[in-house]
């Protein structure tokens, strides 16, 4: 069986900001299909986030940013990513 070549890691650096740990989420892809999105801050209950409206407008722009943006980029079929939502 022939070996496959392991994928180079890479150090990406940004810019220091303050972000809001509850617009932060992480993401699973299965098969090139995203199939998870999940808040990354699971110790704390963000009000805002229960809603079906709030919930309905997070998914729609992860997915968009998935579908336009992400899907076709890698190789792999299967990883997660971390996704962070600029309300």
């Amino acid at each position: 069986s022939a070996i496959k070549a392991r994928p180079t890691p890479t150090l990406a650096l940004r810019k220091w900001s303050n972000l809001n740990p509850a617009m932060e989420f992480r993401c699973i892809v299965y098969n090139k299909k995203l199939l998870v999105i999940c808040q990354r801050d699971a110790r704390n209950y963000y009000e805002f986030l229960a809603t079906e409206a709030t919930q309905n407008t997070i998914r729609d722009a992860i997915n968009t940013l998935f579908e336009e943006r992400v899907r076709d980029t890698f190789a792999e079929k299967n990883y997660t990513m971390d996704v962070y939502v600029d309300r």
